[in-house]
């Protein structure tokens, strides 16, 4: 159903709880006359306390069965109204973001999975106050960066190993294998 059909289907529900929640108490009335029988009648006159318990019961199950039933389902109607309308801008603003970076090959997938497993609360807390392009530029910015800052670690990585290993190792040669036996491994460097 279109987000339209559920607008108007909200409004004709609200118009109906209007005019039922106006004419409730003639309604109810009508109701308890036409429910009222002797056994009802004597509990008028012998104990009011269970007359009016089974009035009260009455009044609930009358109210339950044609004004409680509709308000439920205008509330239900009116969050998937809600929640269709911000899907529609996710989605439209997923478009204009993807076509604005369309010579980027942006895999969105990567997107989502880096907003929801590696970003910070605190960067998803600011980043969830922005609308719709901006949203989505922000995560990709973000992303970006740490794409990055990846690909810089492991550069400065092996820049750190390299500078660690000697450039050349200093040593004095083994004439022969008797001098090496005679000579302690500590003394020939």
């Amino acid at each position: 159903m279109a987000i339209r059909e559920k607008e108007i289907e909200l409004e004709t529900l609200k118009r109906e709880i209007a005019q039922a929640e106006a004419s409730l108490e003639n309604d109810f009335a009508k109701h308890m006359a036409e429910k009222t029988d002797e056994k009802l009648e004597d509990l008028f006159f012998n104990n009011k306390v269970d007359f009016y318990r089974s009035v009260l019961v009455e009044q609930n199950d009358f109210l339950n069965s044609n004004i409680s039933k509709k308000i439920n389902k205008a509330v239900a109607l009116s969050e998937e109204i809600e929640n269709s309308k911000k899907s529609q801008e996710i989605e439209e603003a997923k478009a204009k973001f993807l076509e604005k970076h369309k010579d980027e090959n942006i895999d969105f997938n990567q997107l989502v999975d880096f907003y929801n497993e590696e970003l910070p609360q605190k960067y998803k807390r600011e980043i969830d106050k922005l609308d719709g392009v901006q949203f989505f530029q922000s995560i990709y910015d973000l992303f970006k960066a740490a794409q990055g800052e990846n690909m810089q670690e492991g550069k400065a990585y092996a820049r750190e190993e390299e500078r660690n290993l000697p450039k050349e190792v200093k040593g004095n040669g083994v004439s022969s294998s008797t001098n090496a036996r005679t000579q302690s491994v500590m003394t020939r460097f």
